[in-house]
């Protein structure tokens, strides 16, 4: 039976330093199948229904991946498949993330130059 994939959205915004890069992550999370799982393999696409690029290069053991590698103006497809001895499962549902550009930094030192 296929679970809920849920998403969790973060944008982590570099603040500090003007001229650090803003980035994002996607942070998922999904429920267990009921039966033995050894872990579970998340895949990402640019294009809906064609998943061939798996994230991760051994089987995830915790409920949640947080995806560190998306970009900015992007929309990506994921799905999870459990993992056990006998290989995986057909996928979950698919979900449809879209990465938001992020907003500019704000302009600084505004003065007055003049009165006239």
């Amino acid at each position: 039976m296929k679970k809920n994939l849920i998403l969790m959205f973060v944008l982590l915004a570099a603040m500090v330093f003007p001229l650090l890069a803003q980035g994002a992550s996607a942070v998922l999370a999904w429920d267990a199948p009921t039966g033995t799982i050894t872990g579970y393999n998340l895949y990402r696409s640019t294009t809906s229904g064609v998943f061939t690029t798996k994230l991760n290069a051994t089987p995830i053991t915790a409920l949640t991946y947080t995806d560190a590698t998306v970009v900015a103006g992007t929309t990506y497809f994921y799905v999870v498949r459990a993992v056990n001895g006998t290989g995986e499962s057909p996928n979950s549902n698919q979900i449809t993330v879209v990465v938001p550009v992020a907003l500019p930094a704000a302009p600084a030192n505004l003065r007055l130059i003049s009165v006239q």
